[in-house]
């Protein structure tokens, strides 16, 4: 394993050179190349030279201002060494926009890094955290050029010296890179702190108005953390699925056909509640029909009136299992989320509340990874954690604020416990209301990262404003009374950084 550490510097600090062999790894081949530019050159033209000069084929170009974690060498060449990626940095975003601002939707970001500022005469570390950390290596369209790993072998172009002076030399490499089909990533497992904070000037907005003139048209990208399969073994708890449905088939055909293939959980332990709110006599028979056919319990109630906790708690008590999943009717399982969860459950079961799991939508970006909330000043603020994002949302199992019922897991006896879904709102709200009033009685609700479900929302729910207005009646007159009360409470789990897009 070989390594060329290029950097581009107004005087050599020779103590930065033995900061990087002391933390580069052992049993590394490696060469450290630098060159003194102090505003002569621009940055494409000295990296153009690195990359000719260098005698490896993994090239790492750093800035001259970086603290590195111990070996950051050795850990870009195994990311190299496993994967197929031409480029690799510490942060990125996975849609650059059209204003060519890598940071501007910062809810697309990925990585993180730690930066230096000096309050009141003293050297503070502060990390900007773009996203989780991940296992596994995040597709993105572009990286920061504080750090940037480079497979020689890989790339199809070189830094564009049209772009002159200390400004977008990193996003106008990784761009035609990228459109020209090169894998571009950033990895997780390496910890910098740069020692200054990036600065905008006015080559810096020349060099943006060139970038955007040139590159108008970047394909989007569509990637996700890899979707692991799951092997459990917890199959003793009897579990009621209940799925409110209304007239789309299609959607709670795939969503029990999901079931039936892809989760493992024993069928004998699993009975399917389905709640009819109003369908056609056509599309009631098609259900009927398609439900005789399926290796699974069902068990289907008619009603003439839709309202989510009230048809909920009205099927929960046909339920007698150990545990209820409450499901909607457009989700479709990617993973054996189900047994997943069921082990969640059972390793937590003396404390926990409400399990949720990741859901996507059909593009592949994060439709929920959590309930997050924010408060700014006086005012509340509800998302969910990764929302629209592709790396928004964590892979692992974390204890937050609450999960939606969409696809949510609790105990039955918990469930009546604490009096159900309120049924006072019109709209909305009633799961977070239900994990509220558990983490009120000291108990905790899990996200579960590695189960997964596609959520095709939208489907049957169209905004009107109608919607609007009861949803804003529910957050108003009954949800936002309920946070002020246990804000104490909850206080834990109120985020103070709202970076997400709105429900």
């Amino acid at each position: 394993m070989s390594l060329s550490i290029c950097f581009s510097t107004k005087k050599v600090n020779t103590s930065y050179i033995e900061h990087i062999k002391r933390n580069v790894g052992n049993n590394i081949d490696y060469e450290i190349l630098f060159e003194e530019n102090n505003g002569e050159f621009p940055l494409t033209k000295m990296y153009n030279d690195f990359l000719k000069k260098s005698k490896y084929n993994i090239v790492l170009i750093v800035h001259d201002d970086l603290i590195f974690s111990k070996n950051f060498g050795k850990k870009i060449l195994n990311s190299f060494n496993v994967s197929d990626y031409g480029i690799l940095g510490l942060a990125g975003t996975t849609d650059i926009g059209q204003k060519g601002v890598w940071w501007e939707k910062k809810h697309l970001m990925v990585g993180t890094v730690h930066h230096q500022k000096i309050i009141k005469n003293k050297i503070t570390t502060y990390p900007s955290k773009y996203s989780p950390k991940h296992k596994e290596i995040s597709q993105v369209q572009v990286v920061d050029g504080l750090f940037l790993a480079i497979n020689k072998s890989k790339i199809k172009k070189e830094f564009d010296t049209t772009f002159k002076g200390f400004h977008f030399y990193d996003l106008s490499f990784c761009i035609p890179n990228y459109t020209n089909g090169v894998k571009i990533g950033v990895v997780h497992n390496i910890d910098i702190i740069h020692k200054s904070v990036g600065a905008t000037n006015l080559q810096w907005e020349e060099n943006r108005k060139l970038f955007i003139s040139q590159y108008d048209n970047i394909p989007p990208l569509n990637s996700i953390p890899s979707i692991q399969n799951i092997e459990v073994n917890v199959t003793k708890y009897k579990i009621d699925i209940i799925i409110p449905h209304k007239n789309n088939n299609q959607l709670i055909f795939d969503c029990l056909d999901s079931i039936v293939k892809i989760s493992k959980y024993p069928k004998d332990n699993i009975i399917v509640h389905i709640a009819d709110t109003g369908s056609t006599i056509k599309n009631k028979e098609q259900l009927k029909e398609f439900l005789v056919s399926l290796p699974l319990k069902t068990i289907l109630y008619e009603y003439d009136f839709y309202n989510f906790a009230k048809i909920n708690n009205l099927v929960s008590k046909e339920c007698l299992g150990d545990l209820i999943l409450f499901c909607n009717n457009d989700i479709e399982l990617k993973n054996d989320a189900i047994s997943k969860m069921v082990e969640t459950y059972h390793i937590n079961k003396k404390n926990v509340g409400t399990i949720g799991a990741r859901l996507i939508f059909p593009n592949n970006t994060i439709q929920h990874g959590g309930i997050s909330l924010y408060k700014n000043k006086s005012k509340f603020h509800l998302t969910h954690t990764g929302l629209n994002s592709y790396y928004g949302a964590s892979t692992k199992t974390e204890i937050v604020l609450g999960n939606t019922a969409a696809f949510l897991l609790m105990n039955r006896r918990t469930f009546n416990l604490i009096g159900k879904f309120n049924e006072e709102t019109i709209e909305c709200f009633e799961d977070v209301i239900l994990n509220i009033k558990l983490l009120t009685l000291n108990k905790i609700n899990i996200y579960s990262g590695e189960s997964v479900c596609i959520h095709k929302e939208s489907s049957t729910r169209k905004l009107s404003n109608k919607l609007i207005e009861n949803t804003n009646k529910d957050y108003f007159n009954i949800l936002l009374p309920i946070l002020h009360k246990n804000e104490l409470k909850i206080s834990k789990y109120i985020n103070k950084t709202y970076i997400h897009g709105k429900l």
